[in-house]
């Protein structure tokens, strides 16, 4: 009984550690050598293409693409409707991607639609 006990508790249970990044095992063991480096990518590669950018065209350039990218994640959308993004995408070049994010579901948008006409007077404070 013992050796099923020694070899329960060396095996990763997910009832006991739970899933994910914030599990317990995984402050216990330490982060991936090559999860800071993925979390960071594409924020490095963002910062490489806007220093090309400024060396090659000038410092208008980045600027205007900043600005472009910023006013585009803050359109609004509906309550009800998940937000897409599709032109943020665009201007990323995300659109040409086919990534995890795209077939896999995103957690906050739910399975379940909820009252569009609730969801509206919520946000607008009617309720």
């Amino acid at each position: 009984m013992s050796s099923a006990q020694s070899v329960s508790s060396d095996m990763a249970s997910p009832m006991v550690y739970g899933l994910g990044a914030n599990s317990k095992r995984s402050h216990t063991i330490g982060p991936h050598p090559l999860e800071l480096s993925e979390k960071t990518f594409q924020k490095r590669q963002e910062e490489q293409e806007f220093y090309r950018l400024r060396k090659l065209q000038g410092l208008h350039v980045p600027l205007k693409l900043k600005m472009e990218r910023k006013i585009t994640l803050r359109s609004g959308h509906l309550p009800f409707l998940p937000r897409s993004n599709a032109s943020y995408d665009v201007l990323t070049g995300r659109d040409e991607l086919i990534t995890f994010e795209d077939f896999l579901g995103h957690r906050h948008e739910p399975e379940s639609m909820g009252q569009p006409h609730a969801m509206v007077e919520k946000q607008i404070g009617l309720l």
